[in-house]
């Protein structure tokens, strides 16, 4: 992964906003025949594929684990298991319907976004201002790192966010785009990351969907095998984490932890929590991506295109790459 101190070149020939999964999948196959750069303004790579760290003890505090339903990427799958990078953990607990390997990152998820970055340009902590389409290209302008632009421009954050950078960068989208993109939703969601007194009472293999409205997901990140000391990952339901949004995160942590001790069985010594705004798509697109200006090219893509799961997000960014080699 090269990540530039600071933007040296101001032209490319492709700009991908956002450095998740969909990004990162679109930046690496582009980068092959083209100029590319991709920009986030996190400090790390991953999007939703994140890692934390509380002491000794490690989280998953994102996606917890990928299916692989399409060949394209059960092929990558493929890969990142020769590599090490992938390894089965189950394959279903009581609420999953199919049962199929769910697989993990090793050491964690945000592992497979730094391999597939790994010869990607990315400017790390790059905010985005806006963006503005001039007569042949794009112009970004970047927080603190000034302009650049780009022949063709991948917008990959989630739709609110992008339409915002379009939005204060006057950019205008035709009427049936911007409805198009703005009957997408998401789902938010809470996550607490809790270091344990003791080892967890969840059973083997370490994952409970529990039966509780608050609730919609536990992992024991010590059986999952990515942290050696006792640590739970919680994830809080749509509705609770969207009806308390606003309220102090470390009272609905507490309370979370209090709701999950019937599962886990331990006590909590330390916790930190997340907040997700746009962690689920709930109303998605049936393309994998939408061109939304021929020239110079827009596309809006994400795994609010081909699929609200990890899979969808590299299905899209595979999509939309292929889509730009052949235009």
């Amino acid at each position: 992964m090269k990540i530039p101190s600071q933007l040296k070149e101001k032209s490319f020939e492709v700009v991908v906003v956002g450095a998740g999964l969909t990004g990162l999948t679109a930046a690496s196959l582009l980068a092959q025949q083209k100029q590319v750069l991709v920009l986030d303004k996190g400090r790390l790579a991953g999007g939703r594929l994140a890692d934390h760290r509380i002491e000794e003890a490690h989280f998953d505090k994102g996606g917890q684990f990928l299916t692989a339903r399409d060949h394209r990427f059960a092929d990558q799958v493929s890969i990142w298991r020769e590599l090490g990078l992938v390894k089965e953990w189950y394959r279903k607990v009581d609420g999953q319907t199919y049962e199929l390997p769910r697989w993990r990152g090793v050491p964690n998820m945000r592992a497979l976004a730094l391999e597939l970055g790994r010869q990607v340009e990315i400017c790390a902590s790059c905010r985005v201002e806006k963006v503005a389409v001039q007569s042949d290209h794009w112009d970004l302008f970047i927080s603190n790192r000034g302009q650049i632009s780009a022949e063709a421009l991948i917008l990959t954050a989630p739709i609110p966010q992008s339409l915002d950078l379009i939005d204060i960068g006057r950019s205008p989208l035709t009427a049936h785009i911007r409805e198009t993109l703005e009957q997408i939703t998401y789902d938010s969601c809470f996550a607490v990351m809790a270091l344990l007194e003791t080892s967890s009472k969840i059973p083997q293999p370490g994952a409970i969907i529990p039966p509780h409205h608050a609730i919609d997901w536990i992992s024991d990140n010590q059986q999952k095998g990515i942290s050696p000391v006792p640590a739970v990952t919680i994830h809080a339901s749509a509705e609770y984490s969207s009806k308390y949004s606003h309220e102090q995160k470390s009272h609905l942590a507490e309370r979370l932890i209090q709701y999950a001790n019937p599962w886990i069985g331990a006590n909590a010594t330390k916790y930190q929590t997340h907040f997700w705004k746009y962690s689920k798509p709930v109303t998605t697109h049936t393309e994998p991506f939408i061109v939304a200006k021929e020239a110079p090219k827009l596309i809006f893509a994400g795994d609010a295109f081909a699929g609200p799961r990890i899979e969808g997000a590299f299905l899209s960014g595979w999509e939309t790459a292929n889509y730009l080699l052949k235009n």
